[in-house]
């Protein structure tokens, strides 16, 4: 699955998944345009992409809640690449944990700027040059848990949040169609980041003690990031055809399998927000 001669962008690229999935497109051969809110993180991951894979990457500060600094960041990759191939919209925070009636509504709002505005902001300032280039692949991550039992409670701003983004992902694929841009969304899993630091610091008594207890567990531990840099790299390839609109488990889908299926599955419900059942409700008999 190569990328060599692809211009990448990854957000939140400075640690964790962002950090993963930039040394997995440079090993592939891409070209790596990286933001974070972390400028000494972003130059230690740029030095160490230049010394391991002779990778060109341009780094910048950039708070992805605040779309004029990410239309900065978009002016100045067209300025050094003249070309974006694939956009990873990684960056994401928990928000506040806690119960709904007591948390702050503020930093609420704060995690949702993040998670969902920030997403819509790097999506408008980058979409326009996949545009007119007529091709381009978006990805989108999605939290783990959005839907079924394993949503965990008293992160409401966060999987409210990334549930918007898997709509957001479905609704933009139709969107950005005819411009032949593809969008498509990753379930990492349960990553030991620091993003888990919130929910372990807030305690068994403001963040329940299950979700407490599987945070520690996720931090000793937790899923693999191997699984994410095979899902992250599926979708920037040709491996996943023509796929769109979907929301990809990098731990439970068959990668291989929806790439060979990809034509057919596009006209399903599967592996979107309603994918348990992989058929339109029009599909099913009445009874």
């Amino acid at each position: 699955m190569s990328l060599a001669g692809k211009v990448c962008v990854v957000t939140g690229a400075g640690r964790g998944i962002g950090r993963y999935t930039a040394e997995t497109l440079a090993e592939a051969g891409a070209k790596l345009a990286l933001c974070s809110r972390s400028p000494d993180e972003l130059e230690e991951v740029r030095a160490n992409l230049h010394e391991r894979f002779g990778t060109e990457v341009l780094v910048r500060s950039v708070d992805v809640a605040d779309y004029p600094s990410v239309r900065g960041f978009a002016d100045a990759v067209g300025e050094r690449f003249g070309r974006v191939d694939v956009l990873v919209n990684n960056a994401g925070i928990y928000g506040p944990v806690g119960l709904i009636t007591e948390v702050e509504p503020d930093a609420w709002a704060s995690a949702v700027s993040v998670n969902l505005l920030g997403v819509m902001h790097v999506i408008r300032a980058f979409a326009p040059a996949m545009q007119a280039a007529g091709a381009g692949r978006i990805i989108n991550v999605g939290g783990g848990g959005v839907g079924g039992p394993g949503t965990p409670a008293r992160v409401s701003a966060y999987t409210a949040s990334k549930a918007a983004v898997a709509g957001l992902t479905e609704t933009l694929a139709k969107e950005l169609a005819p411009f032949g841009i593809l969008v498509n969304a990753v379930a990492p899993g349960a990553i030991s980041t620091s993003l888990i630091d919130a929910v372990i610091e807030a305690g068994p008594e403001v963040a329940g003690e299950a979700f407490h207890a599987s945070s520690v567990a996720q931090r000793e531990g937790g899923d693999s990031l191997a699984k994410v840099g095979e899902a992250m790299l599926f979708l920037a390839s040709e491996r996943s055809g023509c796929l769109t609109g979907k929301l990809l488990s990098a731990k439970w889908d068959p990668l291989g399998r929806i790439g060979e299926e990809a034509d057919q599955l596009n006209g399903t419900s599967a592996y979107t927000l309603r994918r348990i059942d992989g058929v339109l409700f029009g599909e099913v008999e009445r009874r």
